[in-house]
């Protein structure tokens, strides 16, 4: 994976952890607003790397789109605003 978006294995893990304790502290209820925010700095990442280095379309059959980030960024956007 790290190859593959550019980075060193050392960041990928970095995002990797970022992303695991983010989820662990919405389900936990601990620093949720500050978690959410984690994770939308995430989403837009993964979606400007979707669209404007790898040209992967909105939706497609034969691979993944970047529809799915942007519910996890709408869903996060949720969670920031309500907490």
């Amino acid at each position: 994976m790290a190859s593959g978006v550019g980075w060193t294995t050392n960041k990928v893990l970095a995002l990797g952890l970022v992303e695991f304790v983010s989820g662990l502290g919405i389900a936990g209820g601990v620093a949720v607003k500050f978690s959410a925010f984690l994770l939308m700095a995430v989403m837009l990442g993964a979606i400007y790397h979707k669209i404007y280095k790898w040209n992967v379309p909105f939706m497609a059959h034969d691979k993944t789109g970047w529809e799915f980030d942007l519910l996890l960024l709408a869903a996060n956007l949720t969670i920031f605003m309500r907490y």
